[in-house]
């Protein structure tokens, strides 16, 4: 184990329920909170200290239900409630000051199922967001365009009548090819 637990801010917080590692295992993105608060915090790992810091910076004002970290962990995807029960896609990025700041636009789903899951490609460019739903589960994929701004990659792939379709997503480093 590399140091101590990484721990939530108060014990009923349930930190790790969902997780990511960056390439390198130096920066862990992972979800934490109460049932209708919770926040997306990455850790990095201090080799002077052997200890996980929390890095400050990222939004915890609303329920968040998946998250994803790129492989050199200077960015980090998550899905989190917007607005009147609507859910979106934010991805974040690490400035060179330390600090995060959002990438694009931010992304409404069409549905508002909250057994989202997601991955991003090695370099933060392209996500995958798996929705499993009641009667079809969904997988959509997103690309960051030269206009800093988010758009779907082709149509939804969707399976009619499997609600486990989307359950769970990975993609290839190079984002071009997904499971």
């Amino acid at each position: 184990q590399m140091g101590p637990d990484i721990p939530g801010d108060f014990g009923y917080e349930q930190r790790g329920r969902m997780v990511s590692i960056s390439g390198d295992g130096t920066k862990v993105a992972s979800i934490g909170g109460s049932s209708s608060q919770t926040a997306v915090k990455v850790h990095e790992w201090s080799g002077a200290s052997q200890n996980w810091t929390a890095m400050p910076g990222l939004p915890s004002s609303s329920q968040h239900y998946a998250v994803a970290i790129s492989s050199d962990g200077m960015r980090v995807a998550f899905v989190k409630k917007y607005d009147m029960g609507s859910n979106a896609l934010y991805v974040y990025e690490l400035g060179s000051g330390g600090t995060w700041s959002q990438v694009g636009n931010f992304l409404p789903l069409t549905f508002s199922s909250f057994g989202y899951t997601m991955a991003l490609s090695a370099n933060g460019i392209r996500v995958v967001v798996g929705i499993p739903q009641d009667g079809a589960g969904l997988v959509q994929v997103y690309d960051l365009k030269s206009a800093n701004v988010w758009e779907q990659v082709g149509q939804s792939i969707s399976i009619q009548g499997d609600n486990k379709f989307g359950r769970s997503v990975a993609i290839s480093a190079d984002g071009t090819r997904l499971v």
